[in-house]
């Protein structure tokens, strides 16, 4: 059989064709694997950016409500530093009257 004769064959036609196709359809499912990649790639990144951004809006607002409850604490410290004193104080108070001796 010719090549001419072979060409015309519907069926050799058909085979060739569908390899045509195939070759063409290779480069274009690659791409849409590597789109696929991409999109999940950026959806793990912006999971990951937006974990990263609520951390630091912690850490922020934690600072902020440290610097305003800064001075109550430090009044709450003296207070505690008084309270402090007085128990001292009281622990060394004898409950007793110096000369006086325990009962039997």
């Amino acid at each position: 059989m010719t090549p001419r004769k072979l060409y015309r064959n519907p069926n050799v036609r058909l085979g060739l064709w569908i390899g045509l196709v195939g070759l063409a359809v290779v480069p274009v499912y690659y791409v849409r694997q590597m789109l696929a990649l991409l999109l999940i790639f950026a959806a793990f990144f912006f999971v990951a950016a937006g974990i990263v951004f609520a951390l630091y809006l912690l850490s922020h607002v934690g600072q902020l409500s440290l610097a305003k409850a800064e001075p109550y604490a430090l009044s709450a410290a003296r207070v505690g530093r008084r309270g402090l004193g007085f128990v001292g104080d009281f622990s060394r108070k004898q409950f007793r009257r110096q000369n006086s001796e325990t009962s039997p």
